[in-house]
This record gives C-alpha cells, structure tokens and sequence, in this order.
C-alpha cells in the first residue's frame, strides 16, 4: 500500500529535477543532500533569529509572556524557547524535504503538508492562557516560520539555483 501512496505522488517535475545548465527544457540533474540541508539549516537558523527579534521587540514594547505551562505554573517564554521551537520544525521540513528527493516526490506534496502543519500550529497560541497581544505576536512567529518554509522549498523546487526565477 506504502509503494502505492509513493508512486501516486510521483507525478508532475519533483524537487530533485531542474533545467540543466545546457538551458534544455527537462533536462535533469539532482539538487544533493548537502544544497538541501545548507538551504534547510540556513532558513531555520534565519527565522530563529527573526522569531526571537520578534519576542524582544515584543518584550520591549511591554507585552507580557507569562503562560501557564502543562502543570498549570506560569512561565515566561523566553529567547531560548523561541529559537529551538523555531529551529526544530524547521529542520524536521528539512528533513521531510530530503526524504521527498530520495524517493523522487513531488514537492508540491511536502509543500502542502508543511502549510497544514502550519495552519494546525495556530491552535497552540491561540489556545493559550493569555492575553490578545501574546497570542498574535506568538502566532506571527508561525507566520514567518511557514512563510519561510514555503520559500525554502519553492527555491529547492527551482534547482537550488540562487538567481532562478
């Protein structure tokens, strides 16, 4: 059944295929491992740092981050917290990413289940014991995380090329 599901999402030009360099339409070359992964790596560590912009910016203009956690105690989210729930999911896309060019996937596939994943992440925040202003700047930060998600993937779906269109 597992081999059924893969080859249906085969169809259609996968992340792993671009114009070669020779300009022939179709022409197929891989992206590798290590492109994919210096993308990856690269647009986590990036929106970490935007993400934990945002938290101080935040902080600063005096929106308060105390949340009860599991136990019911309340906790301030702090930098370190943003950076590695900004860093994990990203690098778990990651590696969904480079799953999805070993077994010759569409990307469009990760694509969409990267955007349901981010769309179920807003539960989270908006769930929150909290004021207004935390649950929207929490769930800005999940905007930027998806956005970037998307625009990682999208340039690895061009062949990794820095200046494609």
């Amino acid at each position: 059944m597992l081999l059924g599901v893969l080859q249906t999402l085969k169809g259609g030009q996968t992340m792993a295929e671009k114009t070669a360099g020779d300009g022939i339409p179709g022409a197929r070359s891989k992206v590798e491992g290590k492109e994919i992964w210096r993308i990856g790596s690269g647009t986590a560590l990036a929106v970490a740092a935007i993400n934990v912009t945002i938290l101080l910016v935040a902080k600063a203009a005096g929106i308060d981050f105390s949340v009860p956690d599991l136990q019911g105690e309340i906790v301030e989210i702090s930098a370190g917290q943003v950076a590695i729930m900004s860093l994990g999911p990203l690098l778990l896309g990651t590696a969904a990413i480079a799953v999805a060019v070993r077994l010759n996937l569409n990307l469009r596939w990760v694509q969409a289940a990267g955007v349901v994943l981010v769309l179920a992440s807003f539960v989270s925040p908006l769930a929150l014991d909290s004021g207004v202003s935390t649950k929207l700047v929490l769930s800005s930060m999940h905007v930027v995380s998806g956005l970037a998600f998307i625009a990682a993937t999208q340039r690895l779906n061009r062949g990794a090329e820095p200046n494609s269109q």
